[in-house]
């Protein structure tokens, strides 16, 4: 129950959310008895903090930017946030210098009164800071809960401080394990550690927060339809990445099990396409672009429009409707790329036929 009324286009953004939840829920069935108590439900002892202190934090997909420590006493109110603010354009100047040059860093806040103010919105207008609108009435929603939070905590697990000065100095250690983030632990043949940060900002949000595994790769496990079956169809999602013998780098986001190609329809048939538009196709090299489900803009689509994923022990294809995007032979050894409905997107190399020199197939543990 939200005690308000919400404008159509904020039950909209929350319906959403909501949505991306339950997709969770039905992934990860266990999400529920993991939030509550396992193996039984056992009653707590709350254990009350002598000292309490808070910390103003500021991160992005790279890690820490700038942390402060409230002062005892001080509420946090527009007029201190007018003066944290300062302080933080002045650390994406120092630590974010590619961002800072043209403007484009992003500020994501919730809707508190001291990040509300008109005199702080007036701060952000006057220094053409652009600002993520946090969905309304969604304090519980906050990136901190999924990312910073948990970091915390797994760090900090039986740590006592005998005053406020002591946690603001502890070891060095800590704040770059809290700035961790998944992709720093690929080491990745194909894709360079700019491109993933870039592939990274295109996944779903709660996909980010998963630690990606590497299920399958020409490299090691060879160049075979069938193991690649084995080692991925049971995992959702996947990404595939496909570095060409001319050194082209693409691939894409596969939101569905490839062992979804076995289902079959009310008359016993197999189904030819299946997976969801969360599924998109990307290109790393020679250009950067994502080409996502056409139906994310338009609300009347063809079935031509929807052709996702399709795959059988001969080929696998990616995209559909007057061509497809991305098509891999049973060898895992050559494919072509075309114009298709689904994606609206170009031929991804150059030469649309093209021989694979190595693919990467990446699952995330826990989805």
């Amino acid at each position: 129950m939200v005690p308000k009324n919400l404008t159509l286009e904020q039950k909209d953004g929350r319906r959403q959310i909501c949505v991306d939840i339950f997709e969770r829920m039905e992934n990860e069935r266990d999400l529920l008895k993991k939030t509550c108590a396992s193996p039984k439900l056992k009653k707590a002892r709350m254990s009350k903090s002598k000292l309490k202190a808070m910390l103003i934090v500021f991160f992005d997909i790279k890690g820490i930017i700038m942390t402060e420590w409230v002062p005892q006493g001080q509420t946090v109110n527009q007029h201190y946030y007018l003066k944290v603010l300062t302080t933080l354009r002045e650390q994406v100047r120092r630590k974010r210098p590619e961002l800072w040059e043209n403007d484009s860093w992003i500020l994501h806040q919730d809707n508190a009164p001291a990040h509300s103010a008109l005199s702080v919105k007036r701060f952000l207008v006057k220094n053409r800071t652009t600002v993520l609108q946090h969905p309304p009435h969604s304090l519980d929603l906050a990136l901190c809960d999924f990312w910073l939070f948990p970091k915390l905590k797994s760090v900090l697990k039986g740590t006592h401080f005998e005053s406020v000065e002591a946690g603001e100095h502890s070891p060095s250690p800590r704040a770059s394990t809290m700035a961790s983030y998944p992709i720093n632990n690929i080491r990745s043949l194909i894709a360079n550690h700019q491109d993933l940060f870039t592939l990274w900002s295109w996944l779903p949000v709660r996909i980010t927060m998963y630690q990606p595994i590497l299920l399958y790769t020409t490299e090691e496990h060879g160049c075979s339809l069938t193991t690649f079956y084995v080692r991925v169809e049971h995992h959702e999602p996947t990404l595939l990445l496909i570095k060409t013998c001319t050194d082209e780098v693409f691939g894409a986001y596969c939101s569905s099990k490839w062992i979804e190609r076995n289902k079959k329809d009310d008359r016993g048939n197999r189904q030819a396409y299946f997976g969801t538009g969360e599924t998109f196709i990307f290109s790393l090299y020679p250009g950067k672009a994502k080409y996502p489900w056409v139906g994310m803009e338009v609300d009347n689509v063809h079935h031509a429009n929807e052709l996702f994923m399709a795959a059988d022990q001969k080929m696998i294809t990616i995209g559909g409707g007057d061509g497809q995007a991305i098509w891999m032979d049973e060898n895992v050894r050559y494919g072509k790329t075309e114009s298709c409905s689904t994606f609206n997107n170009p031929p991804l190399c150059k030469s649309r036929d093209f021989e694979i020199k190595v693919l990467e197939v990446y699952g995330f543990d826990g989805v």
